[in-house]
């Protein structure tokens, strides 16, 4: 029977799997871990990650711990929102009531309303542009400290939408995006906003973003609480990946990394830890990771190849994932079809096959019901599996692995 194989659009990820590693949980019970509610982790210079929670700020490097409090140190308040590090060594720490502190190793320096021209107390999110200067998100407009003047932008002095800054980037030709809360994207250009961008006036999918970063294809990416993840691609569209336009498994994301492959690790309010790459999407989280301790999850990030993730309520969940990197190896030509497909899918390869295993977007394995026809074709049941998207992955006799999507209808 002749295969119109030119008239089906295929889509193949390769992906180098990894041994899957103990999870690794660290909480106010096992560990100096000071409170439960993880907010954000950032990783410094020196691989030491800095953990910021609602009572306290810890650091940890190879098994190491410090902890920052009120108690002993000359922090303002517990509750730690962000942390970033300027190129002179510096650790600046935005807290949620305090203010904003720079701590360069021994001396804490508080800037509050009530001895600087800092726009507000509650700090969420630092960014340094291209000449070290400091810009600051808080609930009450972004500030910008030259080291010695504040200057304040918010929407009674500057146009923008919103004063309420959850997200800033600096591109490297040092425009500076600002994602606020219910206020949309506003661009800043030569230290002046350039335009905001909305659900009104644009095709941006939602007015508040809490992440921004841009990826080594230029590309930048929005985070957001209702919508999911967006690339904003050369300044001019919007491409939107949602639960309704896509594979991935929330739409209520906190926060995101991406990793030296260009894929990206995003923490959801409901689902875990979720990643893309290319366009297809797995959730790491309580379904397919049983030690995994929260589902509601505030921060990630990535590290030695290893991915923490801060939680809600959890403390802190350290995993190596199932796929760790996009490889595309010129390891064999293997084709589905149909894609999609109703009951049955027909696997070709032009190398001897092994083994094959199915996958569900949460990264659980499946039953697979499949018959080899010979070495280099199988017969695969879809005929029990539900509507949706799936990872067929396939090993190869001569070594090598493919992962590889099917749309079952």
């Amino acid at each position: 029977m002749k295969k119109y194989f030119s008239q089906v659009i295929f889509l193949f990820v390769f992906i180098s799997f990894a041994k899957a590693q103990s999870v690794q949980l660290f909480n106010t019970s096992n560990s100096p871990l000071t409170d439960n509610t993880v907010r954000s982790i950032k990783r410094d210079s020196t691989g030491t990650m800095w953990i910021c929670t609602d009572y306290g700020l810890c650091t940890y490097n190879a098994g190491t711990w410090a902890v920052y409090t009120t108690a002993n140190s000359g922090l303002p308040d517990n509750a730690i929102r962000t942390v970033a590090f300027d190129k002179l060594g510096n650790t600046w720490i935005g807290t949620a009531n305090g203010g904003l502190v720079k701590y360069d190793g021994t001396t804490y320096t508080v800037y509050d309303i009530f001895n600087s021209g800092i726009p507000d107390n509650s700090v969420k999110c630092i960014a340094f542009d291209t000449a070290g200067v400091i810009w600051v998100g808080t609930i009450g407009g972004l500030g910008r400290f030259d080291g010695t003047n504040w200057t304040t932008f918010n929407m009674f002095n500057s146009g923008m939408v919103s004063s309420n800054v959850a997200g800033l980037f600096f591109d490297v030709d040092n425009t500076l995006y600002a994602g606020t809360i219910n206020g949309g994207l506003s661009i800043f250009k030569s230290d002046t906003l350039y335009t905001t961008l909305t659900y009104q006036n644009s095709f941006l999918p939602d007015n508040t973003v809490l992440d921004i970063l841009k990826d080594t294809n230029n590309i930048l990416w929005l985070a957001m609480p209702a919508n999911g993840i967006t690339a904003f691609i050369n300044g001019i569209s919007f491409v939107n990946y949602s639960t309704t336009s896509s594979g991935i498994a929330s739409n209520s994301l906190n926060d995101f990394e991406i990793d030296d492959k260009n894929n990206i690790w995003m923490a959801s309010l409901d689902s875990g830890v979720l990643y893309k790459y290319g366009i297809s999407f797995l959730s790491y989280n309580t379904s397919n990771i049983p030690t995994f301790s929260d589902n509601s999850v505030l921060c990630v990030t990535c590290h030695a190849g290893e991915i923490w993730a801060g939680t809600s309520s959890n403390g802190i969940v350290v995993f190596t994932p199932f796929f760790t990197s996009i490889a595309e190896e010129e390891l064999a030509h293997t084709t589905l079809f149909p894609n999609p497909c109703v009951n049955f899918v027909q696997l070709t390869s032009n190398k001897e096959i092994k083994a094959i295993s199915i996958y569900n977007t949460a990264g659980m394995r499946l039953p697979a019901n499949s018959s080899f026809q010979n070495e280099l074709s199988l017969v695969i049941d879809m005929s029990k599996f539900t509507s949706g998207v799936y990872f067929i992955h396939v090993s190869y006799m001569h070594g090598g692995q493919q992962l590889h999507k099917i749309i079952k209808q």
